[in-house]
């Protein structure tokens, strides 16, 4: 299992599933594994395995030409996929490569991906972005711009809300706690600005939007948490 990229408040588990059991009626096949020195040296096995299957099960030749056995060469990305083909077109072989493109990089894999991220991190913006460009959602880039913005400004309102009320910055008009050597004059001059508001029963809360709470809020980043998320 890979760890997160990075904590999260969301709960990262493992889900349960059924233990796999092999069929009653399944034919038995066999598995190879082999190592090699080089890149050729294994391009070259692959190309004689093929060619030697291929001969193996290969019907009577009156039926050989519309019932030829095929082998499948599986890739786990592209880089190698046309030194492969040209090794198997030098054994003698007929090759056909479906999709240059490696399955993790194909869009409705990438946006698969980017779903499960979302689902089990609700902090990884960047997949959500991604669902939201989808033709799904729709969301153009001004719109994910203005979503993300919105964002922004509310997770800067809750984390201005938490400074006043843990008393890491003052309020009123008496000026503001300069704690950890602070800037001062900052936090002083958002609140004689009327940067500060009464609401909820009386407590102090941070002006939506205003670009001197973001700038309080950036002074003490390192003290607060982030709040607000899209999910």
């Amino acid at each position: 299992r890979i760890p997160p990229r990075r904590a999260g408040s969301s709960l990262m588990r493992e889900v349960d599933v059924a233990n796999l059991s092999a069929m009653d009626n399944a034919a038995e096949g066999t598995i190879g594994v082999l190592g090699f020195a080089t890149f050729g040296q294994e391009a070259d096995a692959v190309a004689r395995f093929a060619k030697q299957a291929i001969a193996r099960y290969r019907k009577d030749a009156a039926t050989a030409a519309s019932d030829t056995p095929h082998v499948a060469v599986l890739f786990r990305g592209k880089t190698h996929m046309a030194q492969f083909a040209q090794e198997l077109e030098r054994a003698g072989l007929t090759t056909l490569v479906v999709g240059y493109s490696a399955l993790l990089e194909r869009p409705e894999v990438q946006d698969l991906i980017a779903l499960l991220h979302a689902a089990a991190d609700h902090t990884d913006s960047a997949s959500l972005m991604r669902l939201l460009a989808t033709p799904r959602f729709g969301l153009g880039s001004e719109s994910l711009t203005r979503l993300a913005g919105m964002a922004e400004d509310l997770d800067s309102q809750c984390r201005y809300r938490a400074l006043v009320e843990s008393g890491i910055i003052g309020s009123g008009s008496d000026g503001a706690r300069a704690d950890d050597g602070h800037d001062e004059a900052i936090v002083s001059t958002s609140i004689d600005s009327g940067l500060v508001s009464e609401a909820d029963g009386g407590s102090d809360i941070a002006t939506f939007a205003d670009p001197q709470v973001k700038a309080i809020v950036k002074q003490y980043r390192d003290r607060v948490p982030h709040a607000v998320f899209l999910i």
